[in-house]
């Protein structure tokens, strides 16, 4: 794992629109003392939204009170990561605070628990946030920040589209927490938790476009899923699961683990294919006992799934096409880029070739175009009636 020195000095990005209506500020730093020491220069201005990626409930917790008091009538939101992302490369970063303001932008926070009801309900909550908004702008989308290990993230995709409609894009991504799957954390103000969804709705006087896009291909013959008990696929065309898959990447059950099978089985995800496209499932890993295999999220009986392929340089390619999708969608270069890319795909990559990834990411950008991002467990991306929910893709909002 990539350390940084605690410190060292903080990565600070700026730009500002043409017409000084709109401005995102990006800091990234190997310490959040050294993060809020650059926050505090920035006191003196209007900022709407605060938007916090950390690699500890800690650090996210500090840097949201820290925000709060310093830049006063700001909208806080943010969450636990696997990584972070920024023109630097500094993956190990402890924190990431990007900054949102002046008059052509507006933003506003919601949150709903996982715990106290259905997943699409706290979706739906969630998604309050964009009445909360108002129509102060043509231009809004809302960001969800969900734990993608409680509940079902499709459903939460589901509640908020039925909320907000088709007119409103909705991205966003799972929150992690390094790696460890155990509890991730959500912020929402002041508030810090874990079973939770944060819904930020961001308008603009300007334009937004999404890019989606992964690098991964179909491999031999689609199989059906014959039965399935929540996120847990127990046969694939009537025979055990995790034997059918496990004869397909050329395994055996020889030293297996969750975490061990989640490692070798990044180059074999599953797809799911949905309008001429794949939407890929990471496998998170299998039981040896009902001989099933794990997912972040249910994949009912019945549905087609096909084994996908791929490598880093596919998955390093389909990073930079999702770039370039998003800046077809609005004029001239972006104050910046929000990204969205999978923890999974980092592992397939190599901590090594992350710099090679944010090349290729920043070659679509201007010298002075903010990259602000996280690695994360999931990635919502939702126009119109299509799939919102992904792994090992990458996500991407430009910001014009």
């Amino acid at each position: 794992m990539t350390t940084l020195n605690p410190n060292a000095l903080a990565s600070v990005k700026r730009r500002d629109s043409d017409g000084g209506d709109r401005r995102l500020v990006s800091i990234t730093a190997p310490s959040v003392d050294v993060a809020l020491a650059e926050v505090d220069r920035l006191a003196g201005e209007s900022w709407c939204l605060g938007l916090v990626f950390a690699r500890s409930a800690q650090a996210l917790q500090r840097a949201g009170d820290h925000l709060g008091q310093a830049l006063a009538g700001i909208e806080i939101a943010g969450c636990t990561s696997a990584g972070i992302l920024d023109r630097e490369a500094n993956v190990a970063a402890e924190v990431q605070i990007t900054l949102f303001g002046g008059s052509g932008l507006a933003s506003a926070v919601a949150r709903a628990s996982l715990e106290q009801g259905s997943s699409r309900a706290a979706g739906s909550a969630a998604a309050e946030a964009v009445d909360r908004l108002g129509g102060r702008y043509d231009q809004t989308v809302l960001i969800l920040l969900v734990d993608g290990l409680v509940g079902d993230t499709n459903d939460v995709v589901r509640g908020a589209y039925e909320t907000v409609g088709a007119s409103v894009p909705i991205v966003g991504g799972c929150a992690g927490d390094d790696l460890a799957m155990v509890a991730t954390h959500q912020l929402a103000g002041n508030q810090l938790g874990t079973s939770g969804v944060v819904g930020i709705a961001l308008s603009s006087s300007a334009s937004f476009g999404i890019g989606v896009n992964h690098g991964w291909s179909p491999l031999g013959q689609p199989m059906t899923v014959t039965a399935a008990e929540g996120t847990s696929i127990l046969t694939l065309d009537d025979r055990p699961a995790l034997d059918v898959y496990l004869e397909a990447i050329g395994g055996d059950d020889g030293n297996l683990t969750n975490s061990g099978l989640a490692v070798r089985c990044q180059t074999r995800p599953f797809g799911l294919q949905s309008r001429g496209t794949y939407h890929v499932r990471f496998v998170r890993g299998g039981d040896l006992e009902r001989r099933s295999i794990e997912f972040l999220v249910a994949i009912p009986e019945g549905e087609t799934v096909t084994l996908m392929q791929g490598d880093a340089e596919s998955v390093i390619g389909a990073a930079g096409t999702a770039v370039a999708q998003a800046l077809t969608e609005i004029e001239g270069p972006p104050l910046g880029i929000l990204a969205f890319d999978c923890v999974a795909c980092r592992g397939v990559i190599g901590d090594e070739c992350v710099p090679t990834e944010v090349n290729e990411v920043t070659s679509h950008l201007a010298d002075d175009s903010i990259l602000s991002g996280l690695y994360t467990y999931g990635e919502i991306a939702r126009r119109g009636g299509a799939l919102g929910f992904h792994n090992q893709t990458m996500v991407v909002l430009a910001i014009s």
